[in-house]
């Protein structure tokens, strides 16, 4: 099951995170315009081996499959709104399926998700929002019969997430994610992604990342105790309209510095 909740970081930690900027040119209509007509199509090593790929049905992401250590599926579902209502994540192993169930306003914002493994769900999360922002996650855990509850609390710079703090029942409140800087660029993964974030709040801090508006350039990540569990940059290479096509990432984990060289293929390359 742990490998199942971690198989998106790694698409994820390659997009995320100092960059090699081509220019200080925000968000252009030509990259919303291209990311539109083009989506991620595939994240490989700098040997060309394939570590994620996203597969699209009618311009909606369907699939995305993380091929570096065997094959595991996330697979969306969608409602008659055009929204995604269910995610599936599988290894082909029934008994570690999880599943994510979205629940939307009627301006389609997404007010609570149902999380279960093979139809036992243990996690719910309730969403709050100040305008556009999500600023407050709402989190009932129910593991066997005990039940816990905690609240996330967003903090923005202007339009990213600048920090998170995670309070659990009868517990101080803790720092769980920092976005320290961030590009100029819009997001490069495709929307379905942060829908898809929404599914792994409370399982995997990373996530937090994709709740704003660009890419972030630096960002820590912190354990259950508050102390940073990883620490992540990545330089960026552009093309002439500013999406990435290269990230050379850098993970820090206690005294370990590892480096991955990614790069990111789109539909119309």
């Amino acid at each position: 099951m742990k490998r199942i909740i971690s198989f998106a970081l790694i698409a994820l930690l390659g997009a995320v995170i100092s960059c090699k900027k081509i220019s200080d040119e925000g968000i252009t209509p030509q990259q919303t315009s291209q990311l539109a007509k083009c989506p991620l199509k595939n994240v490989n090593s700098a040997t060309g081996t394939p570590i994620a790929s996203f597969e699209y049905t009618l311009n909606r992401i369907k699939r995305i499959v993380n091929k570096e250590d065997g094959e595991v599926d996330a697979i969306f579902t969608y409602n008659s709104k055009n929204q995604i209502e269910k995610m599936t994540i599988s290894n082909g192993n029934a008994l570690e399926t999880y599943t994510v169930i979205y629940v939307y306003d009627a301006s389609g914002k997404i007010t609570k998700t149902r999380t279960s493994v093979k139809e036992y769900e243990f996690q719910v999360n309730d969403f709050v929002y100040a305008g556009d922002k999500l600023t407050t996650i709402n989190t009932t855990l129910n593991i066997f019969g005990y039940t816990v509850k905690g609240t996330s609390r967003v903090e923005y710079i202007d339009e990213n997430v600048s920090k998170v703090f995670i309070k659990m029942d009868g517990e101080p409140e803790l720092l769980a994610y920092e976005g320290l800087n961030y590009d100029t660029k819009a997001q490069f993964y495709p929307d379905g992604y942060r829908t898809m974030a929404y599914g792994f709040i409370g399982i995997a801090n990373s996530y937090f990342a994709f709740f704003g508006k660009n890419n972030p350039t630096s960002l820590k990540i912190y354990d259950d105790n508050g102390k940073v569990e990883e620490a992540i940059e990545t330089v960026y290479e552009y093309n002439k309209t500013g999406i990435p096509t290269k990230g050379t990432k850098t993970i820090t984990r206690g005294e370990n510095k590892s480096v991955q060289i990614v790069a990111y293929q789109y539909m119309c390359n």
